[in-house]
């Protein structure tokens, strides 16, 4: 009995690889299963390739993560300045911020502990500083500014990626920050312990149980922009 076996020649080519197709890899793996996924072996598996075929592109797992970061920010649209809108146009880019770290959860945590670098996160800095400056933001205020967004933007994020659902929004929802911080705070008691308080041990935070967990958490984030530029406002 003869056995064929299939040529090499007849079988379906690889994509080549390259450091989009690496990071595109590891996108993938973040998206279906979160950032602790990303490992150089799992990211190899799905390129049909070796560990070590990976370092002509990435220096190491710390490397290819910034990567990935950078790959997600690059998804978010940077409009053409107006400077009678700089404000509206600065909240909607920290929304699209948000919004491209909810696509990859677990990505925001790659900002933690490392200033972003990568050339998408550079043109988003780059924006922001200019619409903070061409809203009268004294340049020292706007420079630290870049900052005080970038880590709170970051913050939101990974803590709506900390829901098992990865924070996404389920049908119907308008946005997955209300869905996953408005589940978190109902599954795991918060308002029950703040109602239950005792108010001679704590009166303030019992006389205030109402308001600690009212309100979705977009108007949160909503809410927390608007005291940061009114306060960049204050520094005019």
């Amino acid at each position: 009995m003869t056995t064929h076996t299939r040529s090499a020649r007849t079988r379906p080519a690889k994509a080549p690889l390259s450091q989009a197709a690496v990071v595109g890899a590891a996108l993938r793996i973040i998206e279906s299963d979160g950032l602790p996924a990303v490992t150089m072996r799992r990211v190899a598996a799905e390129l049909d390739t070796g560990p070590a075929s990976l370092y002509a592109y990435v220096s190491n797992r710390d490397d290819l993560l910034r990567q990935t970061l950078d790959a997600a920010l690059g998804t978010v649209p940077l409009e053409p300045i107006d400077p009678e809108r700089w404000r509206s146009q600065l909240e909607a880019l920290l929304w699209a911020i948000l919004d491209a770290m909810h696509e990859y959860p677990g990505v925001a945590q790659v900002s933690f502990g490392r200033i972003p670098t990568g050339p998408a996160s550079l043109a988003i800095n780059e924006h922001i500083s200019a619409l903070l400056l061409a809203g009268g933001i004294p340049k020292q205020a706007a420079a630290w500014a870049c900052d005080l967004f970038g880590l709170y933007v970051s913050a939101v994020a990974f803590e709506v990626a900390q829901r098992p659902e990865g924070g996404r929004a389920e049908e119907g929802a308008q946005h997955p920050l209300n869905d996953a911080q408005a589940e978190r705070r109902r599954s795991s008691g918060v308002v029950g312990l703040l109602d239950g308080l005792p108010a001679e041990r704590f009166p303030t935070l019992a006389a205030l149980s109402g308001h600690l967990a009212h309100g979705t958490a977009e108007e949160r984030f909503e809410f927390a922009v608007k005291i940061m530029v009114d306060g960049l406002l204050k520094q005019t």
